[in-house]
């Protein structure tokens, strides 16, 4: 119902802003922010800070650096060319203008559905009302910079995002809050930890337009020597003849307990950033305008948030505002001068900061336990993704498993070949007596200790068989990552391991298409001769029906390669015509085929038949020709919440190798919202 009614309370906000402008006038703009304005233009070109200080100006007039004065003096001086009361007014036009370009950025910070959000989270929220037109804070500004980071960092932009944040920190010292979650975020997800210096080097540069106002005397007093950066250390603890102070400890503990999760998603940055804030804020005498730095992070929460957040939410901001209502000064209207006490008494002012307190304390945990311990992405990741691929020789597990890892990114995942596992080099005289195919001729329990190992975070050395030569070389180490790929003739074998993957896959393919395309391997990679790859076929054929075939029924996705003409098949191995297939897609019936049916023929125009089948599972028969754009636009729609497992720049590939990696995406989504909702 909300949402169809946001635009008239969009209009309604901004007809309270506009009222507020035209009636009010906060003490704080005639008793500091006027004074040193005006006076920024009678020294037009030359230290603004030192002017004021030394024509008598209190040092607490304007706390801020050159970025405020270049965003709040323009349209001050051409209202104070007129008059001190339109010198107001066009203060309050730029704070208007900053709340709007604020609103607009928490806008296209959220999804399109949660974006009526803004509007009663934000736009309509008593807290910046109040602070913005009748406390009349400047904070807004560096709020909106800050923002527009976040903003920039979820799309990717990390350059921007580091001037951005940068930018917000040179405005306002307290923004630099946000930065060391944004720096753990991008040093601990692997898939964005090569961008983490190009974000820390533009951090530094938009920094860099303190530098030239350091060498100011007055820039130093009034700005960085400020009393509010004491405040910090108000709360302490006795302890013996020294203190403890309150906030720095427990703000430093949130980060370590942050960093020690290692598995950030935008949403759990989010809440990170918020909590960081709230610690802050609650735990100082923090000024009106600091409360202001908690909306990004209380909309985004707000956004995902039941029916009690947003009743929590609305405590906090009316208890709030009736607190500093009797705490803080105003604005002058034709009825009031702004300045007198509010009518409430000690105890009452007592009361209310004491629920405005614990209001704040109660958004903050549940920003913690719901928007990280229980977020779906820290839930799915609290170990690496596991993937197992099995199938028969030649069915093409090194193809798909190298494909996955295409689009999981080479640093996010690590990679398990059930090869380097075989007992013998290809040499010795045991191969006479059994196949590669056989259980026994493989350490299989190396195999499962190894992946095992992986998935509980340890580093393994692993054997590498080397097929060119056919011996064992040298062990190499495989270190745990997000992702871990194991295939292999039995990665399914085992009904142990094949129960820790968060999927298991078969390959499947048609007899004739696999005995056509490992001729194609045997022969022309690996420089066999024909004659003796189809002898080990036929050898291992029982092996095959004995002990791969069975791992089919381990698995939870099943694909299968099938020729449209196997009259092409009959051409041989060397033949240079690419040999036109369709891929069989089975899944068991308690999962879902319907939404890669449909962005399949919708988006990437392919055909899809129907398989039937009765055996518990149900299979689609795919054809056509997708492009690798095709396969790109079909991702963005069929897995939109895999997003955050991918790599920034995921190699799709075109073709049916295309619809595997889709079909393995769909299905791993499918089983990790069971684990989410489990």
């Amino acid at each position: 119902m909300f949402r169809h009614h946001a635009g008239r309370a969009f209009a309604l906000g901004l007809a309270l802003r506009l009222l507020l402008v035209a009636a009010a006038v906060p003490v704080v703009y005639a008793q500091w922010f006027l004074p040193f304005l005006a006076n920024a233009w009678h020294v037009f070109g030359v230290d603004p800070w030192t002017a004021f200080l030394a024509g008598g100006g209190a040092p607490r007039a304007f706390p801020y650096g050159p970025l405020y004065l270049a965003a709040f003096a323009p349209l001050t001086g051409l209202g104070l060319l007129v008059s001190a009361r339109w010198g107001a007014v066009g203060l309050s036009l730029s704070v208007l203008a900053f709340d709007l370009l604020l609103f607009a950025v928490l806008r296209w910070l959220l999804k399109p559905e949660h974006r009526w959000t803004v509007v009663y989270a934000y736009w309509l929220s008593p807290i910046v009302l109040y602070i913005n037109y009748w406390h009349g804070q400047l904070d807004v500004f560096p709020v909106a910079i800050m923002t527009t980071g976040f903003v920039f960092l979820r799309e990717r932009h990390f350059g921007r995002a580091g001037v951005a944040f940068g930018l917000a920190t040179a405005a306002k010292m307290s923004m630099g809050i946000a930065i060391p979650f944004v720096w753990m975020y991008t040093l601990a997800a692997r898939r964005i930890r090569a961008k983490a210096p190009r974000l820390i080097a533009a951090n530094l540069l938009g920094l860099l337009v303190l530098l030239p106002c350091l060498a100011s005397s007055g820039f130093r007093t009034m700005v960085l020597e400020t009393p509010e950066r004491d405040k910090a250390f108000s709360l302490t603890i006795g302890y013996g003849d020294h203190l403890i102070y309150v906030m720095p400890v427990v703000f430093l503990a949130l980060l370590i307990a942050i960093w020690r999760m290692r598995r950030f998603n935008f949403a759990i940055l989010m809440n990170a950033v918020g909590m960081g804030f709230f610690v802050l804020f609650l735990l100082t005498p923090a000024s009106p305008g600091w409360s202001l730095w908690l909306m990004p992070f209380l909309v985004f929460h707000l956004a995902r948030g039941s029916r009690s957040s947003w009743l929590l939410a609305a405590a906090f901001a009316v208890v709030f505002v009736l607190f500093h209502a009797g705490a803080s000064s105003g604005a002058a209207t034709l009825v009031a001068d702004g300045q007198g006490a509010g009518p409430w008494s000690p105890r009452t002012m007592n009361l209310l900061l004491s629920l405005y307190v614990a209001a704040g304390g109660l958004i903050a945990f549940r920003m913690g336990l719901n928007g990280v311990v229980r977020d779906p992405f820290f839930r799915a990741t609290r170990r690496p993704l596991v993937l197992g691929i099995a199938g028969d020789s030649g069915a093409g597990k090194d193809t798909l498993a190298a494909a996955l890892g295409q689009v999981f990114g080479a640093n996010a995942t690590s990679q398990v070949s059930g090869d380097d596992y075989h007992s013998w080099d290809r040499q010795k005289p045991m191969w006479r007596a059994m196949t590669h195919l056989h259980p026994a001729a493989n350490d299989l329990r190396r195999f499962e200790h190894d992946i095992m190992a992986l998935r509980d975070g340890h580093v393994v050395e692993v054997p590498h068989y080397d097929h060119r030569v056919g011996r064992m070389t040298k062990p190499h180490r495989i270190a745990p990552t997000d992702v871990i790929v194991a295939s292999g003739l039995h990665a399914l074998f085992s009904p142990e391991l094949a129960a820790a993957y968060d999927l298991g896959i078969f390959l499947d393919m048609d007899r004739g298409l696999r005995i056509f395309l490992k001729l194609q391997r045997d022969t022309l990679v690996r420089g066999h001769h024909a004659k003796t790859v189809l002898a080990s076929i036929e050898r291992r054929e029982p092996d095959s029906q004995r002990f791969i075939e069975p791992q089919r029924d381990h698995a939870g996705l099943v694909l299968s390669l099938q020729p449209l003409d196997r009259h092409q098949l009959a051409a041989g191995p060397t033949s240079a015509a690419p040999i036109r297939m369709a891929l069989r897609v089975s899944v068991r019936q308690n999962r879902d085929l319907d939404r890669l049916t449909r962005i399949l023929v919708s988006i990437a125009g392919m055909t899809i038949l129907p398989v039937e089948r009765s055996d518990g599972w149900q299979t689609i028969e795919v054809s056509g020709a997708a492009t690798t754009n095709d396969i790109i636009a079909a991702s963005r729609r069929l897995v939109p919440e895999m997003a955050d497992f991918l790599s920034l720049t995921p190699q799709w590939q075109e073709g049916l190798i295309g619809v595997m990696q889709l079909a393995v995406l769909d299905q791993l989504s499918q089983a990790l919202a069971t684990i989410r909702e489990s």
